[in-house]
C-alpha cells in the first residue's frame, strides 16, 4: 500500500511540474500591463498636442528586440474610453491586452489609428474611393517607440496625418443662387485612389497607377466639400470640378502644387457661372489637419 501510495504521489507531482511547464511561456508574458498614452501632433511643431476624440481607436504592434525572445503581438485594439484622463487608451476587450516579458526584455511598439481588422504583416490598405464617410479614411502613425520594459510600462505615442485633406469653401458669385451654391457637386479628378501603408518604414506603398476621380463629401446645409487624398509631389494634371446643374466648371492644378502628408489645404471657390469673364476665382492656403470644425473625427 505504501509502494503504490508513494507511486501516486509522484505521478501527481510530475503532473503539476508538466502543467507549469505548459503555461510557462504564457506566464512569462502576462506580467505588468502596457500603459497606452495617445495624442495629434501638427506641422507646426509649437502647436500644442491634440487629444483624440472618445471612442477614437488605434492599433499597436510589439515586438521583441532581442533574438531570445520570440513573443509578439500583433495590431492589438485600443481605444480611449469614456472613463479614461487626459491621453489614455484601454483594450476594448481583456484579450487584447499587452503585457511585458516578466524577464526585463525589452520591446518596441509601433501604432497607427484608427484600427483596422484587415490590418496584416504591418501593412494597412487604404482605399479612398468612396469619401460619403471620412472618419474611416483618415490615416495616422506613431513613430517607433523602442526600448520599453516593464520598469517604464508607460507608452506615449505622438501620431501624425499621413495623408492630404481638401477644404473647399464655396461662395456665391454673380450668376449662382444660394441653392445651387448649396447644391454644388465637388470632384477631384485625375488622381490615385489606393495604396498601402507600411509601418515599419512609416512610408506609402503600393500606390495604384490607375487614375480615378472621387466626390468630395459635402456638409449638410453649408456650402463646404472635404476630400481625402494620398499626398503628392507634383500634382500636375489634377483637376477640381464644379457641377452646377447641367453646368460643369473645371480647374486645373499648375504644376509644381504639391500635397503634403498632414497638410490641409483650404480652397475658397468663388463660383461665377460659365457667363462670366472668371467663371471660378480660387485661393488656397495651407494649414494644420482641423477635425472639430468639419464633422472629421478620428
Amino acid at each position: 500500500m505504501k509502494q503504490i501510495n508513494l507511486y501516486f504521489l509522484l505521478l501527481l507531482f510530475e503532473g503539476v511540474l508538466a502543467g507549469c511547464s505548459d503555461n510557462r511561456e504564457e506566464q512569462a508574458f502576462e506580467s505588468t500591463p502596457v500603459r497606452i498614452g495617445a495624442n495629434i501632433g501638427n506641422l507646426n511643431a509649437t502647436t500644442p498636442l491634440e487629444p483624440f476624440e472618445e471612442n477614437a481607436t488605434i492599433g499597436i504592434f510589439m515586438e521583441p528586440e532581442t533574438a531570445v525572445m520570440t513573443f509578439h503581438a500583433e495590431n492589438r485594439k485600443y481605444y480611449k474610453s469614456e472613463g479614461e484622463q487626459n491621453s489614455g487608451f484601454v483594450p476594448v476587450t481583456p484579450d487584447q491586452t499587452l503585457y511585458y516579458p516578466m524577464d526585463g526584455s525589452t520591446v518596441s511598439f509601433s501604432a497607427y489609428a484608427p484600427h483596422k481588422d484587415e490590418v496584416t504583416e504591418g501593412i494597412v490598405p487604404i482605399d479612398l474611393s468612396v469619401q460619403t464617410s471620412l472618419a474611416p479614411l483618415d490615416l495616422l502613425y506613431a513613430d517607433r517607440v523602442s526600448g520599453m520594459s516593464a520598469s517604464q510600462p508607460n507608452v506615449s505615442f505622438v501620431f501624425k496625418h499621413m495623408l492630404t485633406k481638401l477644404h473647399f469653401e464655396l461662395k456665391q458669385g454673380e450668376n449662382v443662387t444660394e441653392d445651387e451654391l448649396l447644391h454644388t457637386l465637388v470632384e477631384v479628378r485625375n488622381i490615385s485612389t489606393r495604396a498601402s501603408f507600411q509601418l515599419a518604414t512609416g512610408s506609402l506603398i503600393n500606390r495604384s497607377t490607375t487614375e480615378s476621380s472621387i466626390t468630395a463629401r459635402k456638409e449638410s446645409g453649408k456650402p463646404i466639400a472635404v476630400a481625402i487624398l494620398l499626398p503628392i509631389e507634383d500634382a500636375n494634371g489634377i483637376e477640381f470640378t464644379f457641377t452646377l446643374g447641367d453646368e460643369t466648371l473645371r480647374y486645373v492644378v499648375p504644376a509644381g502644387q504639391s500635397f503634403m502628408a498632414g497638410a490641409q489645404y483650404n480652397y475658397t471657390v468663388k463660383i461665377n457661372g460659365s457667363q462670366a469673364l472668371l467663371p471660378l476665382e480660387i485661393e488656397c492656403g495651407i494649414s494644420d489637419w482641423i477635425n472639430k470644425d468639419y464633422e472629421i473625427e478620428i
